[in-house]
């Protein structure tokens, strides 16, 4: 289409140029043909005129080689690349992936389940070898040590004396309801009188003895059995001269029968809270009771 329109004008020049030479007027120019499919430009309007809607962004600057990057600051938790982000919050542990509220979800899968089940199983059995450790735990033999006071008749008279003990001991659970008792103790009784001279007089007793006692229990943590018990007691002069009225006492062997019950406390069973009562099979130290607090360990 152009080159047409640049030979019609060629064509014209020449016809205008032939009429001037002949004297006639030149006729009026003929319009020049524009193809409609190349419109003109439409002029472009100043900068100030352009709304700022349409206007294109500034680019961002380059970054600076070699400096660090600048860091994002997170007021919320949000998913990024499947972690959970939050002013520095670590991923994601296996099997779980990050939510649409930036909270880590377990993902459901055969695998993930699979450990779950593992996981159930390994408590199962660890809870299972802890239940049979104490249950072993319970037939070691435990060493006791302890302290306790008490009291003694004499005579089958009124006469009574306190008495402070010390015991060493142990115990062995034989079956889930036996078990057997072994002590050593040593007491030291002590009786403070008046004299018909109103004067205070300290009057004292030793003893050494050795117990052996079967138990049944622990029932809830309380037992109970018969208990027998061997020794050998010392009286001061003064404790004979203050018993002479009444009866005549010498130092000699004792031999007792009675009852022990006790409580175990702790949370394994550590501590030992019994009670003795033994009648003797003599005439002259017919009762005693003592209450003692021991100590057991293995």
């Amino acid at each position: 289409m152009r080159r047409l329109a640049g030979h019609w004008s060629n064509v014209a020049l020449a016809i205008t140029v032939t009429r001037l030479a002949l004297g006639q007027p030149a006729p009026a120019p003929a319009p020049t043909f524009v193809p409609a499919s190349d419109p003109a430009p439409a002029p472009t309007p100043a900068s100030d005129q352009v709304p700022a809607s349409a206007r294109a962004p500034a680019a961002a600057p380059a970054p600076v080689a070699g400096a660090a990057p600048a860091p994002i600051f997170l007021t919320v938790p949000v998913c990024q690349w499947g972690d959970c982000a939050a002013l520095c919050q670590e991923a994601c542990p296996a099997g779980s992936v990050c939510g649409v509220d930036g909270i880590c979800v377990q993902v459901v899968t055969p695998r993930n389940i699979a450990l779950e089940i593992a996981k159930a199983a390994e408590h199962e059995r660890d809870a299972i070898r802890s239940i049979k450790r104490r249950r072993r735990a319970r037939y070691w033999p435990r060493y006791a040590i302890g302290l306790g006071t008490g009291g003694v008749s004499m005579d089958n008279s009124l006469k009574t004396a306190g008495m402070f003990v010390a015991h060493v001991g142990l115990r062995k659970q034989l079956t889930e309801l036996v078990g057997i008792h072994a002590q050593l103790i040593g007491t030291l009784g002590l009786r403070i009188v008046t004299d018909e001279s109103g004067n205070s007089k300290q009057l004292t007793l030793s003893e050494a003895e050795g117990s052996v006692s079967a138990y049944f229990g622990p029932f809830e943590r309380f037992y109970v059995g018969p208990a027998l018990l061997v020794g050998y007691r010392w009286y001061s002069n003064e404790f004979v001269q203050w018993l002479a009225p009444t009866t005549s006492i010498q130092n000699h062997v004792v031999r007792e029968g009675g009852l022990r019950l006790g409580i175990l406390a702790g949370n394994e069973e550590q501590f030992d809270i019994s009670a003795l009562l033994t009648s003797s099979f003599d005439k002259d130290t017919p009762q005693r009771g003592l209450f003692s607090f021991a100590y057991e360990f293995r």
